[in-house]
């Protein structure tokens, strides 16, 4: 996970004046697993983050406000509806550039998971609270720092029914100019 944040933000090398020294100097991996923990419903009530299940909007709430209190401009982005059901949204953050501020680079992952019973129990830990908190980490680690680009930090959704979160915003630029993305998925994910 920590390879997660640390990847959105080698990404930036040349978008802001910072050393990466100083910035990296900040991920907490204890701060990472506590949210990885909250998300995936170890420490929290959120026991299904299936995209149309209620404790999926638990989620979109929780990182709204994760992104509000570290004072980004945040909305939320709905999407539409999978077979009838209502969604949780996209969650976005904003951080405008200061020199282009209508050229946006994305760091984003998906937040809803699914299992063999995804309407009571879909933790997702790996897939995908392990990249979502990746995002979160490096919106924590870039608040201060000033950059030429916009930067919008994008915690998806639908991605489990077949990418329908991130083919809205896609396909609804709303005046970006997108000049790069990442989007991580499973990076806490390990195998033998």
């Amino acid at each position: 996970m920590k390879f997660g944040a640390l990847l959105c933000v080698f990404a930036l090398t040349g978008v802001f004046a910072a050393p990466e020294a100083d910035i990296l100097a900040g991920i907490s991996t204890t701060r990472i697993m506590n949210n990885i923990k909250y998300l995936s419903g170890a420490t929290s009530n959120i026991k299904s983050r299936y995209s149309p299940d209620s404790d999926c909007i638990l989620a979109q709430n929780w990182l709204r406000a994760q992104f509000e209190a570290l004072g980004y401009t945040t909305f939320l982005q709905d999407w539409g509806t999978w077979n009838g059901y209502a969604c949780a949204d996209n969650v976005i953050a904003r951080k405008v550039g200061t020199k282009y501020p209508n050229e946006y680079y994305v760091f984003g992952a998906h937040y809803d998971s699914t299992s063999q019973s995804p309407w009571t129990s879909a933790p997702g830990a790996d897939d995908n609270a392990s990249g979502t908190i990746s995002v979160l980490e490096a919106a924590i680690l870039l608040k201060d720092y000033p950059t030429e680009y916009s930067i919008e930090f994008i915690a998806f959704c639908g991605e489990e029914q077949g990418l329908l979160g991130s083919t809205y915003y896609c396909n609804n630029p709303a005046g970006r100019f997108w000049r790069g993305a990442i989007i991580l998925d499973m990076v806490g994910y390990e195998t033998t």
